[in-house]
């Protein structure tokens, strides 16, 4: 490039008298609304370009001047660029493209506040997971190729678009300005640049789409008029039984399968090698194994990675190896001179002589023998080399990185004793000076005493410094060997020195630390665990810290890889999923995998439930499609944002009573959820991977049949267990500190107490270590629990029909084994226990061995035969319990459904407490299930598939073709809805607590509305004629007009598509937008024997709402009080200047008092949806306090904290003064006087009582005049001083009174009015100015 030629680009500060200049040759931009820079590729001397580049990423405005000698001023995105640098020698180029960016005025307030935050989320929230905000892209293409502008709109957008759209798409978002083109300047490189605006959702893009087809400028291709297939579908099943055949064919198209079975021949090398199998075995492969072969034979002809996804029993053994043997084969055949290989399989320690048999009597002219160390490798790699046969070393992954450590061999100095002249370079200031100093502590080489150097970068420029203690925290190539001498900075880790030492201690995946400089990894700790043990050692300074773990020197893959790279031929990677962690075992597969020239990876369970289980697996096999994808090897949170299903927390906080401000919503974290998206299948999978199940080998097999069976604690387990939830939730929330300790131990407990109600231990205070909870026994051990009746109930009824029983327990802590062990004996049964002490190479005999003595029942852990052992004699399965892995559940239930099952049916029971951690545990394990089936293809509904709440796509699929069909009668339906909008929220942050929850259950024939304003629940039940079982969100605001409205008696619901619903009643029709019903919060219904009846509410309410506090008053006083004990029920308000009590329900008793303290506003809605004469059950549940009468709940939280001793006063107070009179006639005058003592803002409503000599003097005095009204009155004790009170709290009161009641009077003025059992008491206020010298208080 000629320089006069280029654009000079100048940036400049003139507050920091900075200056940079560089040349460019390619200036891309918009002018709207500004002059900004959209990209740029400039060069000039590295220091230049580096600072010029930061400069424009911080948002910096520029200046270009063109060859012409025109200028054009750009400013900048502050970091909205993707920045690439390359460097030659003392000159570097770069280049800024503009990334995609969401609009600010998109963006909401709480998501900008919790950007300080996500350092401590668990993953990037930077890609929106429910709404698309507004957007700006930029697109770059050759200049008028549409094809390739349409196809980039295509990929930016979430509007799916198709080719034949392109003309009238290009045309309207142009005409429209949606799409923008920007302004180019290049020297060198024709390109066209545009920008597409997008709103939110892509609305605009919407339009353009659905004004087409309503124009007629474009069709959907193959749309025809008439009624549409989709009316039928209302779940996946559906849908795939309907379009299946269809969707098949058209992926049948689009993706040509490398070998077709139905159209080709099997190869020659196959078909040698399965009548080898034939001859050795005894039997044949099944025509859908020699497929998935001879398939995997072709993938490895083209490439080097193969997967094997197939069920359990479906023989991957044999398929893997003949696979590799045929491939084996047809490079011999290909590269002359090359007659046989030497191949490794990696697989679990229990199953590697299975692998040598099956490798012997499936490969011709081939030898196999199980390695467990170098030197074996070697002796068997030169017998292999000394003969003519192939070889296949069979590795345990165990036994392939079996503990090798090296930790740092520098030396450290406390100060720079060789006086290094590292001085401070004068143009950054702002450098820290730690790093630069020659008193600084430095590393040495342990060989050279070289002062080891790292490289850092401050604003562009890189630095070489001293080395500090972090910089040795794991092995890599910066810290490898010294640069001076080459010698190796780090060295075997000797176990017996090693704890002697006190300079350096392991602490798990985050590395080594140097203990004497512990301060230095202050800023960096990743977690809490982290930082107790840093704690830990910075408070023992002078103990050894032994490091867990084995000390080999070098470990058997990286010996392979080093010695035998380019020697080895296959790679089987047995049971791949077992590598998909970030683990020792999952290096060596990489280390084997990048030795070997092939590979083929099998599992039966690729998937573990969340997309996390695949990033690292898919990072050791397709590392170039990963980064292709834009996936970062250390931030796996960018690849489970978009292939993940992530769960946003958020916590809200209501202002305060006396402040204006509304309830702010801020991110507290995120966490993983099940569920994976099918893309991973179609980006990594699909041209690499084999599928095959049971049910495709083209044999007969057993009915198999998932039974989830729910089961009913003893009503003394139960209570205990609920009263253990609560106390571990309320510290949960109170105490967040100490929760992430404690959360193990309390999901332990939760879920094991149930099982085993006895004997469990007590949870601590992990910092002051008291009792948290302390399990009460409520049952003696080695009862009978009624999850072991069902266990006998059912093996005895599977035993008198000959068969035999395997029962899976999980928890090793509990005596469950033993237990169920003692229960079948004392039955007659033959049974026993399978331990784990058993070595797993000798389980299949010792079960075959108890077989032969008559084994009826098995009792053992779901571990202990996930792989490698067939169980065909048991055909009745019970988990007794659940666990969390998804492999070993999968693995278990299915031992033994195989293929040479002789039964005609296989079962496997599932047990769990419903409604407890269990019910959780085994949910969880079923949505895993789902997102599981997902990707290898298979759907399910039934047994545990059915309890899956996996929130991911499956569930969208579902929502998307779901269908709720109802009819009601309306004016019974308005009723609910005019009920349940009383619990809507006025303001809310969250869209769906705008709506009303509506709920059409067909099995019980009933249309439920549910409301919440998350302190108060109303959820309204009444009968209806459900065609489709279905729930929606409508909104409130609509909802009781448009049912006031309708002209019918009756009326329907129904939804007809994502987010749409329909409302008819006669002529008329509404379609109305609906929120998803999935998230809304759906209030608990306690167990009935927890509640206790109660009638008389509306009156109850009336007798004390009145006096509750309103407005900036204390919290506690805007509340009632309900007391029940073996009195019945009373409630209390006081707003701090008057006492209301009322007397309820004598039958709603309790044998000790109980105290409540329920929201005055939570009440009064209540009260507002009941009538005097219903009757509710009212019982305490986890969120608060509920009513429910069979077709109404009414649900609200409660207040904690101590209300005022109003029962003392009530009690203590003496009527020094009284009088008798008529309630009415007393209501009415201070009725009339009100009105004047209310148009004076200086009496406050003040009035004034004066005892006359057979009358009350009511009366009230302003500026503006006086009034007063006599009362005829008993005067019982006569007063000789007026006392003073607001008249409008009076009235409140004397509202509710009839006939004849008595006014009493304390010394100070203080009122009571006791009619029948409600009391009443009012404090009196200060006597006007003109009044002083009276004894008003």
């Amino acid at each position: 490039m000629e320089a006069k030629r280029l654009m000079k680009v100048t940036y400049q500060d003139l507050k920091k008298g900075i200056r940079l200049n560089a040349y460019a040759d390619a200036v891309i931009w918009s002018e709207d609304p500004s002059p900004t820079l959209a990209g740029l590729r400039f060069g000039g001397y590295a220091e230049v370009v580096r600072g010029l580049t930061d400069a424009i990423y911080g948002g910096a405005t520029i200046e270009i001047e063109d060859v012409d000698g025109s200028f054009l001023t750009l400013k900048s995105l502050s970091k909205q660029y993707r920045r690439e640098v390359s460097h030659e020698g003392l000159y570097a180029e770069a280049t800024l493209i503009a990334e995609d960016e969401i609009q600010e005025s998109s963006k909401s307030q709480d998501e900008k506040s919790r950007k300080h935050a996500q350092k401590d989320d668990l993953f990037d929230d930077n890609v929106p997971q429910q709404d698309i905000p507004a957007h700006i892209c930029y697109i770059f293409c050759h200049p008028g190729n549409e094809d390739e502008l349409f196809q980039a709109i295509d990929q930016k957008s979430y509007v799916p678009m198709i080719p034949e759209y392109q003309d009238y798409v290009l045309a309207e978002l142009k005409r429209r300005r949606i799409l923008r083109p920007l302004r180019v300047r290049s020297l060198y490189q024709e390109l066209e640049a545009w920008k597409l605006c997008c709103e939110a959702k892509d609305q605009n893009l919407v339009r353009v789409m659905e004004d087409g087809l309503k124009r007629g400028k474009i069709k959907i291709p193959g749309a025809s008029p008439g009624p549409s297939l989709l009316d039928g579908v209302h779940s996946v099943t559906d849908y795939l039984n309907t379009f299946g055949v269809t969707v098949a064919e058209r992926i049948k198209k689009l993706f040509v399968p490398l070998f077709d079975p139905a159209a080709e021949p099997l190869s020659g090398e196959v078909l040698d090698i399965n009548e080898y199998v034939r001859a050795h075995a005894g039997y044949p492969l099944y025509d859908a194994q020699l497929a998935v072969a001879e398939a995997i034979k072709r993938k490895l002809g083209q490439s080097k990675v193969a997967l094997i996804v197939a069920g359990c029993g479906t023989g991957k053994t044999k398929i893997g190896s003949v696979a590799v043997a045929a491939a084996g084969l047809q490079s011999h055949q290909i590269s002359a001179g090359h007659s046989k290989t030497f191949s490794i399989v990696l697989c679990p320690a229990h199953v590697t002589k299975k692998w040598v048999r099956e490798i012997e009597e499936s490969i011709p002219n081939t030898f196999a023998a199980v390695v467990r160390s170098i030197s074996e490798f070697d002796l068997l790699y030169k017998l292999y080399e000394q003969g003519s046969r192939n070889c296949f070393a069979i590795i345990s992954k165990e036994k392939a990185r079996d503990g090798y450590m090296r930790a740092p061999a520098v030396i450290f100095r406390k100060w720079n004793r060789e006086g290094l002249n590292i001085a401070r370079p004068r143009a950054n200031e702002e450098m820290p000076a730690v790093g630069f100093s020659p008193l600084r502590h430095v590393f040495c080489c342990p060989d050279c005493g070289a002062v080891i150097m790292e490289n850092i970068s401050k604003d562009g420029v890189a630095y070489c410094v001293p080395a500090g203690p972090r910089f040795f925290r794991s092995e890599n190539r910066e810290n490898h060997k010294c640069k001076i001498c080459g010698s190796s900075l780090w060295t075997a880790l000797n176990p017996t020195l090693w704890n002697q030492q006190t300079q350096w201690a392991k602490l798990g995946s985050y590395g080594f630390v140097f203990r004497p400089l512990l301060n230095e990894y202050r800023e960096d700790i990743p977690n809490e665990a982290i930082r107790d043990r840093i704690t830990k050692l910075a408070n023992c300074p002078d103990i050894p810290f032994p490091i867990r773990g084995a000390y080999r020197t070098f470990p058997l893959s990286s010996y392979i890889k080093r010695a035998y790279k380019g020697k080895i031929f296959a790679l089987i990677a047995d049971e791949l999923h077992q590598y998909n962690n970030n683990s020792g075992q999952g290096d060596a597969m990489q280390e084997l995998l990048s030795t070997a020239k092939k590979v083929v990876g099998m599992t039966a369970t690729l998937v573990n439930g969340y997309s996390s289980g695949l990033f690292y697996l898919l990072y050791r096999i397709a590392p170039r499609r990963m980064c292709q994808d834009g996936k970062p090897y250390r931030d796996s949170r960018k690849f489970d944002t978009e292939y993940g299903v992530i769960q946003n927390i958020y916590e809200e906080r209501e202002g305060a009573y006396n402040s204006n401000r509304r309830t702010v919503r801020s991110k507290k974290g995120s966490r993983l959820k099940p569920g994976v998206s099918p893309l991973v299948y179609t980006r990594f999978l699909l041209d690499c991977t084999a599928f095959l199940n049971l049910t495709d080998m083209g044999k007969v097999l057993p009915e198999y049949e998932e039974i989830p069976v729910p089961i009913e604690m003893a009503p003394e387990v139960r209570k205990e267990y609920k009263r253990l939830e609560d106390t571990l939730k309320h510290v949960m929330k109170s105490d967040k500190k100490a929760c992430k300790k404690i959360l193990s131990s309390y999901m332990n407990l939760l879920t094991a107490h149930p099982d085993q109600p006895y004997g469990q231990p007590a949870i601590k205070h992990p910092f002051d270590g008291y009792d948290i909870v302390k399990p009460k026994d409520t049952m003696p051990p080695g009862a009978i629990m009624p999850k072991d009746q069902m266990v006998l109930k059912i093996a005895e009824e599977k035993i008198a029909a000959g068969g035999k029983v395997l029962i899976y327990t999980n928890w090793t802590r509990l005596d469950t084994p033993k237990r169920l062990l003692k229960l079948v004996t004392e039955r007659g049964w033959n049974a026993t226990i399978l331990e784990a002490k058993v070595k797993p190479e000798a389980r299949e005999d010792w079960v075959q061995d108890r077989l032969d003595h008559g084994l009826q029942v098995l009792i053992g852990n779901p571990s202990l035969v996930e792989t490698g052992l067939d169980l065909n004699a048991f055909t009745t399965l019970i988990f007794y319990d659940t666990g969390y892995k998804l492999f070993t559940l999968r693995q278990a239930s299915l031992r033994s459904w195989r293929i040479n099952q002789s039964a005609p049916r296989v079962e496997v029971y599932m047990l769990y407490h419903a409604g407890t951690m269990q019910h959780k545990a085994i949910k969880l394990m079923a949505s895993k299930l789902a997102a599981a089936g997902m990707i290898e293809g298979s759907f399910s509904e039934e047994g545990l598939s059915a309890m899956s709440e996996c929130e991911d796509i499956p569930n969208c699929i579902e929502r998307k073709v779901n269908i709720m069909r109802v009819h009601a009668n309306r004016d019974s339906a308005l009723v609910l809805a005019a009920q349940a909008s009383k619990a809507v929220p006025k303001i809310t942050t969250i869209p769906e607590l705008k709506g009303i929850h509506m709920e059409a259950d067909a099995r019980l024939a009933m249309l439920t509305m549910t409301a919440t304003n998350q302190e108060v629940s109303i959820r309204a039940s009444m009968p209806a004629a459900v065609e489709e079982s279905g729930s929606a969100v409508i909104p409130a605001d609509l909802l009781p007009d448009i049912l006031k409205r309708l002209p019918g008696d009756q009326v329907s619901f129904s939804t007809v598509g994502p987010g749409i619903i329909h409302i008819g009643s006669g002529y008329a029709e509404y379609r109305l937008n609906i929120l998803d019903a999935a998230k809304y919060p759906l209030p608990e219904v306690p167990f009935l024997e927890d509640t206790i009846p109660v009638s008389g509410i509306c009156s109850l309410a009336r007798q004390t709402l009145f006096a509750a506090a309103a407005g900036d008053q204390q919290n506690i006083l805007k509340t009632v009080r309900l007391k029940v004990g073996p009195y019945g029920l009373k409630a209390t308000s006081s707003n701090g200047f008057c006492i209301a009590e009322a007397a309820g329900d004598k039958n709603c008793v309790a044998a000790s008092e109980t105290c409540i303290l329920v929201p005055a506003r939570s009440l009064s809605i209540l009260a507002a949806i009941s009538l005097d004469s219903d009757v509710y059950q009212m019982g305490l549940t986890r969120e608060g306090l509920a009513f429910w009468n069979g077709t109404t709940m009414f649900c609200t939280h409660l207040i904690d904290g101590s209300y005022p001793d109003t029962d003392g006063l009530l009690d203590r107070i003496q009527g020094a003064y009284s009088a008798s009179i008529e309630a009415a006639e007393l209501y009415a005058a201070v009725d009339a006087v009100t009105s004047l003592a209310s148009a004076d803002k200086d009496s406050s409503g003040r009035g004034e009582i004066m005892f006359g000599e057979h009358e009350m003097v009511v009366s009230a005095e302003t500026s503006d005049g006086r009034a007063s009204v006599p009362v005829k009155a008993l005067i019982l004790s006569p007063s000789p001083y007026p006392f003073y009170y607001d008249f409008k709290q009076l009235m409140r009161y004397l509202k509710q009174l009839r006939g004849r009641i008595t006014l009493e009077f304390d010394q100070n003025g203080l009122l009571a009015i006791r009619p029948g059992e409600t009391r009443y008491l009012q404090s009196p206020m200060r006597a006007p100015k003109q009044a002083a010298g009276g004894k008003a208080a």
